[in-house]
């Protein structure tokens, strides 16, 4: 979470944080606010993860570019780049800064798919290089947030959202957008209620799960998305 002159930025973080702990997200907007100082602490674990995730994500556009795709990175480009790219059409688009409103994110991949959208004959959906070979209720929000965001450049919701794990395959995941919707708008429509209009008080709410089956593998998988409210000190 930012301020820009007055107005909140929003990220994927806020979401899964808002989920973690309500009174965090009261604590971000303090510190978006310059109310309060955001803690520092070095954390050498999250580092290593952070460079293990760079070094899976560009070993699978390494891969992409073997297989003669045409790719464009945008990374360090703002949002007003990503619509032109989209428009040109080519297969692989990395580091894409989404935004619309307040929300904004930075997609991994956006691939391109023969589905007729604004933007032409082809549209994109979203790609995800995680390190986890479960996908996790924080991924499958950013995901949402993203796939939403395209949707509204190309005029045409992705039907589905896609992860890719390390390995020799690089296997993937695909989860249909439609699935998880409603959920992510629920959670996305609360945040921004805090925004407004901060509760007075915290109290904590039953623990509520969010299943889903995943119907493309021939097994089930399950998605559960674990949704807390704590006491926390106001």
């Amino acid at each position: 979470m930012t301020n820009d002159k007055g107005q909140f930025l929003l990220s994927a973080a806020d979401l899964t944080r808002y989920l973690s702990c309500r009174h965090l997200t009261e604590l971000d907007r303090s510190v978006a606010e310059g109310g309060r100082k955001a803690p520092k602490y070095n954390n050498p674990t999250l580092a290593f993860l952070q460079e293990r995730g760079q070094i899976h994500e560009e070993a699978y556009v390494k891969r992409l570019s073997e297989q003669k795709l045409k790719i464009v990175d945008l990374r360090g480009r703002p949002s007003s780049e990503t619509m032109l790219v989209l428009r040109a059409g080519p297969d692989i688009i990395t580091q894409a800064e989404l935004r619309d409103g307040v929300w904004m994110g930075r997609a991994d991949i956006l691939r391109r798919v023969n589905t007729p959208s604004q933007l032409g004959k082809w549209s994109y959906e979203v790609v995800d290089t995680k390190l986890a070979h479960e996908t996790q209720g924080a991924t499958v929000l950013q995901l949402c947030l993203y796939t939403d965001l395209l949707g509204n450049l190309q005029g045409l919701k992705p039907a589905k959202m896609h992860v890719v794990s390390p390995g020799e395959s690089f296997p993937e995941e695909s989860l249909l957008f439609t699935d998880f919707h409603a959920y992510y708008r629920l959670i996305r429509k609360n945040l921004e209620s805090v925004l407004v209009k901060p509760p007075s008080r915290w109290t904590r709410i039953a623990e509520s799960e969010f299943i889903v089956d995943n119907v493309k593998s021939q097994s089930v998988s399950y998605v559960i998305l674990r949704s807390y409210d704590c006491r926390c000190p106001g």
